[in-house]
């Protein structure tokens, strides 16, 4: 069984995770939170060692879809006054 939200379907293993990540009782447990904090260590660790490898290219493409993914999350953690 699927339910839609404005326009999404939402698949019962969707709703799983997205109750996961946000059944939390401290703003830093949510999990998009603890992604985008990881995924910018990440980011930061290439960036400062970009010029160190021969495959730039190839770095460069994999930082972008780090910054992607970490975007996408950023988005899905609630602003304060949409949680209530």
């Amino acid at each position: 069984m699927t339910t839609q939200v404005n326009g999404v379907k939402i698949t019962p293993k969707m709703g799983e995770v997205l109750s996961k990540w946000f059944n939390y009782s401290h703003d830093e447990d949510v999990y998009p939170i603890y992604y985008c904090g990881l995924l910018e260590k990440i980011q930061d660790y290439l960036c400062r060692n970009l010029d160190h490898h021969n495959e730039i290219e190839e770095i460069k493409e994999m930082l972008l879809s780090i910054i992607s993914i970490k975007d996408d999350f950023r988005m899905l953690i609630p602003e304060k006054n949409e949680q209530d």
